[in-house]
């Protein structure tokens, strides 16, 4: 991988438009890298909830969604410990690491690198590079990895791309610590504000799941981090996605127990099937 490819992909982070020109590089920089697939999923707290934003393939989408469904995966545990997270070979990792995923079928993918998007103590999100083949991130990919996380961030935060860690001179490749804390954190961000690009919430592509969440904390007068585990195990254990059972539930087509199993009945307290709604035609 020439770094003059790479210096191209982030030149494409500065036209078109703030999504289109991420859009744009994130597909580009799956070339670039020689991944099969790059995804780029942010969060609108700093919390390990992840919006998906950017993909180059579905194949990174589907996997995106799938840890996202199962609550669990290598993007996860980098945005939530701020980490390098290396999976070389999927088929080798321990069941208990990611009891959920583990057992899930991931698809053609077999290794995941995953760079965290942060800037002093604040996280924004994480870049998720896959592969179909197992085998490690070599020297030159993993530095332009490393270096287009870092664009990345700052691109999110508004910042100038040419900024610490983004040119020549930026630093060595992350190596699985914490990366030290050189660039300044945006102003706003000490002041205790939010970003800007993420206070949006018309077009997040978790808005349902937000949404469902909420009502089913209301149905069931539970909090809403319990109203996400029962979205969660409802949607692994049907084997639909998150979105789908999420989508559902808003639309009012299907409704979760109070108890530890979903109940068939149709009573208004646990509808545990989708029901078509009016606009169905019927059977």
């Amino acid at each position: 991988m020439g770094s003059d490819r790479m210096m191209g992909v982030l030149r494409l982070l500065e036209g078109d438009g703030w999504s289109d020109g991420a859009s744009h590089a994130v597909t580009e920089a799956a070339h670039v890298l020689e991944m099969d697939g790059v995804a780029v999923c942010l969060s609108r707290d700093g919390g390990s909830a992840l919006e998906a934003m950017w993909f180059s393939h579905p194949l990174a989408r589907a996997f995106s969604d799938l840890q996202f469904t199962c609550g669990q995966g290598p993007s996860l545990d980098s945005m939530r410990h701020c980490l390098v997270v290396r999976v070389e070979d999927l088929d080798t990792v321990r069941e208990d690491r990611w009891p959920a995923l583990t057992t899930s079928d991931t698809g053609p993918v077999r290794a995941v690198f995953c760079f965290p998007l942060r800037i002093g103590a604040l996280r924004i999100g994480v870049l998720t590079l896959l592969r179909t083949c197992p085998g490690p991130l070599a020297g030159a990919s993993n530095d332009g990895a490393d270096l287009f996380a870092r664009a990345l961030t700052r691109y999110c935060l508004g910042l100038d791309l040419s900024g610490p860690g983004t040119a020549e001179g930026q630093d060595a490749p992350a190596t699985g610590r914490p990366a030290p804390e050189r660039d300044p954190v945006p102003r706003s961000a000490a002041e205790g504000e939010v970003p800007g690009f993420l206070e949006a919430t018309e077009g997040l592509a978790r808005a349902e799941v937000h949404q469902a969440t909420g009502m089913l904390s209301i149905q069931l007068r539970i909090g809403l981090a319990d109203a996400l585990v029962r979205l969660r195990a409802h949607a692994y254990g049907s084997g639909r996605s998150l979105d789908d059972v999420a989508h559902a539930v808003v639309t009012r087509r299907l409704r979760l127990g109070r108890g530890d199993a979903d109940d068939d009945s149709t009573t208004d307290d646990a509808i545990g099937e989708d029901t078509p709604d009016e606009k169905d035609p019927p059977a």
